[in-house]
């Protein structure tokens, strides 16, 4: 493939500019540069999602560029995306089905004429794509809904539906991203379609341990100690008073621990500094939403992006936000004191989203909003997590929701950590654990 003279803006900000590069035949090729480079969108006009200002994109003798996404992918071109794009109410095994070519069962006369060789065709693709699964290790997962995936096994179910392909080129977006730096065994493709080596799930990206915090002299924390991994949302529970909101306040470091240890990303986190930590990737949607209120929608959103100083990146950003809340999309000049408390929430969340987090942490984000509006918001965590692969701690009293969204969940009392189960678990025994509250 042949890429020359590539040019893509947007507005006035040229996303793309005069880009050209080659990819040979059965190499593996990097495209790398920092957020807001372009890489996506060289990718998007590669595949015909977006349409080029200028250039030429050729493969196989054969121009791309005008292509639409459907005929490039018959040529041969495959992706993945940086968000994930699967199908939550069909199988493991469903999805990675999608990516095998069965061309007679596409024929409805050959459905009727010759149902054998349909039948075989169906059988070799299934093997195929149990064999694919198997590599990255999600055969045991084949037949459960992929909404019910944790975001890191959705990434490598997502590799694996393109790796069940008969492409002949991969684009892979960030194909790692979620399963943790030096931690994931990276699939590779090669020129004979077969795959290399098992891919693994990152795990911890933050630990607590033994957390203490106070005000004045009370102390509030008094030895907290649990994790989270990559990807994973987290419910923390527990009574009015149990140290919840002081705990996110501690880790963030607007409130400086006493004692105890918390190792973010394979780092000592920053104790007391929040600036530092943000910039790692650590962030905070507090109680009381905490937003400009004389600002409108794009000045509270661009704030948020303040500290990375590439505006090209955080206008690539602010889009994706945008497109995740369509109503902050209508209203963008809109002082957002003006308006709903459901529309602030999103706006608090974007902010927090425009840092790029790797772990954002919501400290009862339905607080004071109108029943019909709860269930809307906290299910915006959800689509957080599986879009942009952030991890969540959720603090939340809506506890049945709280529970039905997260993996695993913590129960706090009196400044102490007195429960950790699976989500699903603590659903199902709730009056085991009830009087806890």
């Amino acid at each position: 493939m042949t890429i020359a003279n590539v040019s893509k803006a947007f507005g006035g900000i040229h996303a793309v500019e005069e880009c050209s590069f080659d990819v040979p035949p059965g190499l593996i090729t990097g495209l790398i540069g920092p957020n807001g480079a372009g890489k996506t969108t060289v990718f998007n006009l590669i595949t015909g999602f977006l349409r080029a200002d200028g250039g030429s994109i050729r493969y196989k003798g054969e121009e791309l560029l005008g292509l639409a996404p459907h005929q490039v992918e018959a040529r041969g071109v495959v992706r993945t995306f940086q968000h994930l794009r699967l199908w939550g109410k069909m199988t493991v095994l469903e999805n990675v089905l999608l990516g095998c070519r069965t061309p007679l069962g596409e024929n409805v006369l050959t459905l009727f004429l010759r149902p054998g060789r349909v039948r075989a065709e169906e059988a070799a693709a299934r093997e195929r794509a149990m064999e694919v699964l198997r590599i990255f290790a999600l055969e045991g997962r084949a037949h459960e809904l992929t909404e019910d995936l944790a975001y890191p096994e959705q990434k490598l179910l997502s590799m694996a539906r393109i790796f069940a392909t008969d492409a002949e080129i991969l684009l892979l977006d960030e194909p790692t991203s979620g399963l943790g730096p030096g931690r994931a065994d990276h699939a590779r493709p090669r020129a004979d379609r077969d795959l290399l080596r098992r891919v693994t799930v990152a795990e911890t990206l933050l630990d607590v341990r033994d957390l203490e915090a106070g005000y004045g002299k009370k102390t509030v924390l008094q030895g907290v100690s649990f994790r989270v991994g990559e990807g994973e949302i987290v419910a923390l529970l527990g009574h009015n008073g149990a140290g919840k909101s002081t705990t996110l306040k501690t880790l963030l470091g607007l409130l400086p621990a006493r004692a105890g240890s918390v190792r973010f990303a394979g780092q000592e986190w920053a104790n007391g500094d929040p600036a530092a930590n943000v910039k790692r990737g650590l962030v905070l949607v507090p109680q009381g939403r905490g937003v400009f209120p004389d600002l409108s929608v794009t000045e509270n959103l661009m704030l948020g992006a303040y500290t990375q100083g590439d505006r090209a990146g955080a206008v690539e950003r602010m889009g994706e936000i945008l497109e995740l809340f369509p109503i902050l999309a209508e209203r963008s000049v809109q002082r957002v004191g003006t308006m709903s408390g459901g529309q602030q929430q999103m706006v608090a969340v974007g902010t927090a989203l425009m840092q790029r987090p790797r772990l954002m942490m919501m400290d009862e984000p339905s607080i004071g909003l109108a029943p019909v509006l709860v269930q809307r918001v906290l299910e915006t965590a959800v689509q957080i997590n599986r879009r942009f692969g952030t991890a969540i701690v959720l603090v939340e009293q809506n506890i049945k929701t709280a529970l039905g969204m997260a993996s695993r969940a913590y129960v706090m009392k009196s400044g102490r950590i007195v429960l950790e189960r699976r989500a699903a678990d603590l659903l199902a025994a709730q009056d085991s654990w009830w009087e806890l509250y």
